[in-house]
């Protein structure tokens, strides 16, 4: 699946700092409803990585337990100072996409004779 471009974006932070040992991402980015953003995955940069969020509470972003590190590392990783975005799902999360249709029916006018 490629997410550039995509509407699965809940929104962007800033990185004010990382705890790769803790598993904490740091935000002085306000977030309208940070308990909202459980489940959730925090996506590198450059779009190639992302991390499952366990929590959020007072600007700091728990990662939950079974991430692994490596987003944090190497070049396009989650930063100090850089951009990183929040995404509604990401890699291994089941979703469910409704398909929605739309038609048109030309009703022609009821005969009178």
């Amino acid at each position: 699946m490629d997410m550039a471009g995509s509407d699965v974006f809940t929104g962007r932070i800033r990185v004010a700092a990382v705890d790769a040992t803790e598993g904490t991402v740091s935000t002085t980015t306000i977030v309208l409803y940070p308990y909202n953003v459980a489940g959730m995955r925090l996506v590198t940069p450059d779009l190639t990585r992302s991390l499952p969020i366990q929590s959020m509470v007072d600007g700091v972003i728990q990662l939950r337990a079974d991430a692994c590190e490596e987003p944090f590392a190497g070049e396009g990783g989650v930063v100090e100072g850089a951009d990183a975005w929040i995404a509604d799902f990401g890699p291994g999360d089941r979703v469910e996409i409704e398909r929605l249709s739309h038609s048109a029916v030309d009703h022609a006018p009821a005969s009178t004779s």
